[in-house]
């Protein structure tokens, strides 16, 4: 019997966008929520979440990160206002035999 039983609550999120969600500055790059101020903001409002584990892909490049709560300042204080970028505008086309 297990006596000091601790629950964890953890949130899975995953960008599955077919060409992944990119901004221009001076050249494109992903956004990551493990760097995005208004998604960190968000995650730390929400006290019923211990961690968040957030996947994207961008050019053949995988981004996992594990956010801690714990740590949710520290995140935001490196984070990158997305928000003054420009967001690319895709339109995927798939062809398919």
């Amino acid at each position: 019997m297990i006596s000091n039983e601790k629950v964890i609550k953890m949130f899975l999120i995953e960008d599955t966008s077919p060409l992944g969600t990119v901004v221009y500055d001076e050249k494109p790059q992903p956004v990551i929520l493990a760097m995005s101020k208004e998604f960190l903001t968000l995650v730390k409002s929400s006290s019923n979440i211990d961690y968040v584990l957030a996947c994207s892909n961008y050019n053949s490049h995988n981004y996992v990160w594990l956010i801690s709560q714990k740590y949710i300042d520290d995140y935001i204080v490196h984070s990158i206002d997305y928000a003054s970028m420009n967001f690319a505008d895709f339109t995927p086309h798939v062809q398919s035999k």
